[in-house]
């Protein structure tokens, strides 16, 4: 057996050899852990982005609901603080990040943005009946505008002038169209502007008081942001180079 085949009988036996096997199974296994740790890890900072990215809107929007009821006294109709809450679908990830005191900020602002949108709905379900019944009043009224000026017609068929009869005919459609527009302006203002006869049942603001009151509108400053931030900026080598020393991903 000359030298080439001898070498190339020793790969074969080397590639079918236990210990071959072994340390490919090692480098199949090493590979498959670290694309798995490197997906839990984009997960996490895609979940830690949208979750401070709702803290951060709650904050401003409660605090507009919050001057609007300091200036006006009244709730808000188009102000929410959270229409998504990812804190409730990711809050798994973040075990090691939080203390127990962070973790309890966290879910207390959670629940009170749902208790503010539960009484924002509320209200908004009897603003939505107001501008409905102003709508229907306005339909109402017009059409009572739109007899009395077809009544107001009909004498004007005895006028032999056609000229005059013209002339009288533009000026009773001239005022109608004024007198429908402009009652349709002022009328439909309440809904923009709502005046004192709109009306505002008072447990909608009873309830969003005391949560506007009390909520904490700096958690986004807070420690619990600067972990959210550090978790979204850090960088995946390092993350996994604390992974292979035993380190944990975070300190608590």
């Amino acid at each position: 057996m000359d030298s080439s085949t001898s070498f190339w009988q020793s790969v074969v036996n080397f590639l079918y050899s236990n210990f071959f096997i072994g340390l490919a199974t090692l480098l199949v296994g090493f590979a498959a852990l670290f694309v798995y740790r490197k997906q839990k890890i984009d997960k996490k900072q895609d979940a830690a982005n949208i979750i401070l990215l709702e803290i951060k809107n709650a904050e401003t929007k409660l605090g507009q609901a919050r001057d609007t009821i300091i200036r006006d006294g009244v709730l808000p109709e188009t102000v929410f603080a959270l229409r998504t809450a990812s804190w409730d679908e990711y809050s798994y990830l973040f075990v090691r990040d939080f203390t127990d005191k962070e973790w309890e900020l966290i879910n207390t602002f959670y629940e009170k943005c749902r208790l503010y949108d539960e009484a924002a709905d509320y209200n908004n379900t009897f603003f939505k009946k107001n501008e409905e019944q102003i709508r229907v009043n306005l339909h109402s009224v017009l059409a009572q505008y739109t007899q009395e000026y077809a009544a107001n017609l009909e004498p004007l068929a005895t006028i032999e002038d056609e000229d005059e009869r013209t002339a009288k005919a533009q000026q009773l459609l001239d005022n109608y169209k004024a007198t429908s527009r402009r009652f349709a302006e002022i009328f439909m203002d309440e809904i923009t502007n709502p005046g004192p006869y709109f009306y505002r049942p008072q447990k909608p603001l009873t309830d969003a008081q005391p949560i506007i009151s009390t909520i904490r509108l700096d958690l986004s400053t807070s420690t619990v942001g600067s972990k959210l931030e550090n978790i979204i900026t850090a960088n995946v080598r390092s993350r996994f180079a604390d992974f292979l020393v035993g380190r944990k991903a975070t300190q608590r």
